[in-house]
């Protein structure tokens, strides 16, 4: 649940209903990471009773990584050093995430490794903690036999990273998520060349902006949010990396 600019108070809090998720944001906030007045801890970095109260009752804590706001890395630390981990990840992607400290989803988990996060637990927060909070995903976020067969490889680097916040702080890990491989319905699916996925990022980010939605369509002769207008794109995309690769 998000509420965007309302700070967390003690009378938003108790409101949340059991089962909800508190989005760990700048919006409720329910945000373990982000600063006043959205911050889930009070003015000498201790976890507010009410935030307490609320995950005793059945509240969905989530860090809630976007391009603005959500993270600053000495509310993380505080929250963190209390042992308040969250209880699932999730992102509000966009087309300019890519240049900013979001970067994707597997550097989003791999944020809070250096706070003493496992691997095990971050991927629980992406897949089976996440699933189990929306009854339409019941049955995803698992291995089980049985289960859809969607599923995203990662690939756990050891080295020296640098993450950023949203208030452009950075930090060091020596641990990081890369996506890998991706599965769906039991098949494997080719991956795009990130230089491939940028080139549809500008044309999308660069024709909204301009209000060109209905041209860009029409130039791709489908509707831009169709399964065949995606398809569409990736295929210029790759056909145009390739021309600019062989000049």
């Amino acid at each position: 649940m998000r509420m965007k600019r309302e700070p967390l108070t003690s009378s938003v809090v108790p409101a949340v209903a059991p089962g909800a998720t508190a989005a760990m944001s700048a919006s409720m906030s329910g945000c373990q990471c982000a600063p006043p007045p959205n911050a889930i801890v009070d003015d000498a970095g201790r976890v507010l009773p009410e935030v307490l109260a609320a995950r005793r009752r059945g509240i969905v804590f989530d860090v809630g990584n976007g391009v603005r706001d959500h993270i600053r890395w000495d509310i993380v630390e505080q929250v963190m050093r209390q042992g308040f981990w969250p209880d699932t990840f999730s992102t509000d992607w966009n087309v300019m995430s890519g240049t900013t400290g979001v970067v994707d989803f597997p550097n989003c988990m791999s944020k809070l490794f250096g706070y003493g996060m496992s691997v095990p637990e971050a991927i629980a927060c992406a897949t089976v903690n996440a699933a189990k909070t929306f009854e339409s995903f019941r049955d995803r976020g698992t291995l089980n036999v049985g289960a859809p067969a969607d599923v995203a490889v990662l690939e756990l680097r050891e080295g020296e990273f640098e993450f950023v916040d949203n208030y452009e702080n950075k930090i060091k890990g020596r641990q990081r998520l890369f996506p890998s491989e991706t599965v769906l319905a039991g098949k494997r699916v080719p991956r795009v060349a990130r230089s491939s996925v940028r080139i549809v990022y500008d044309l999308l980010s660069s024709a909204l902006r301009r209000g060109r939605k209905n041209k860009v369509s029409k130039r791709f002769n489908c509707p831009l949010g169709s399964e065949a207008g995606r398809e569409m794109l990736k295929r210029k995309s790759v056909r145009s990396t390739s021309s600019g690769s062989s000049n």
